[in-house]
């Protein structure tokens, strides 16, 4: 009975030492993780340029919104390290979507840079400008249209999947406010659909502002 104890009290022992090794092991891998998401994205918005891709876009997954709560806890706002994740993305998949042509490709804007007393109506496919002239949307069809482009005016992501699901492009490009292209990028991800993302200059729910020249530069790439 003694030696009975004994044994199960070394394994015991054991195990827990074990198990504590483990939990330490693997708290050290998550501190690595966290450091290499933070001084990942302050490098390459430093000095633009990308180290360690892989585990920064993996270090993002488990940590992104857990370190965006902490910041928004202390009173900081964390949209930098959103910025910088999306411009990551961007340049990791830039390659692949270099090589699809324009009539493979697809450009998702949100409706939200409509004019307040926009025309347009909508259906299932999205907002349908008319070219009407009261804000830029139509120069924007006159310019990507022609060279293949095809376009459509979102209220929101599901569309967005739904169109892609539907038409299957090679590639797309989607504008919009900054979450709503981390979520745009993340989805054409999971999809396997090379994707660029640009963000809005201002947001809001009509007459939004984008820097034209970074959406035609992301779009002719």
């Amino acid at each position: 009975m003694i030696l009975e104890d004994l044994i199960l009290s070394y394994w015991g022992s054991r195990l827990l030492v074990l198990i504590g090794a483990s939990v330490i092991m693997i708290l050290a891998l998550l501190a690595t993780l966290l450091a290499v998401l933070l001084v990942s994205v302050i490098h390459f918005r430093r000095k633009r340029k990308i180290i360690l891709p892989s585990a920064t876009l993996f270090a993002a997954k488990l940590f992104e919104s857990m370190v965006m709560n902490v910041f928004t806890f202390i009173g900081v706002s964390g949209d930098w390290i959103v910025h910088g994740l999306i411009d990551i993305r961007n340049i990791i998949g830039a390659r692949e979507f270099r090589q699809i042509p324009y009539e493979h490709r697809m450009l998702f804007l949100p409706q939200c840079v409509r004019h307040s007393k926009c025309p347009a109506k909508s259906d299932y496919e999205g907002l349908h400008c008319v070219s009407c002239g009261l804000c830029t949307v139509g120069d924007l069809k006159k310019e990507t249209e022609p060279i293949g482009y095809q376009i459509f005016i979102a209220p929101g992501s599901s569309l967005v999947k739904r169109m892609v699901k539907k038409y299957k492009p090679k590639a797309v490009v989607g504008l919009g406010c900054l979450f709503e292209i981390k979520e745009f990028l993340l989805m054409m991800n999971k999809m396997n659909v090379p994707a660029q993302g640009v963000v809005l200059d201002t947001s809001g729910c009509v007459e939004t502002t984008y820097n034209n020249g970074k959406l035609m530069k992301a779009l002719k790439q």
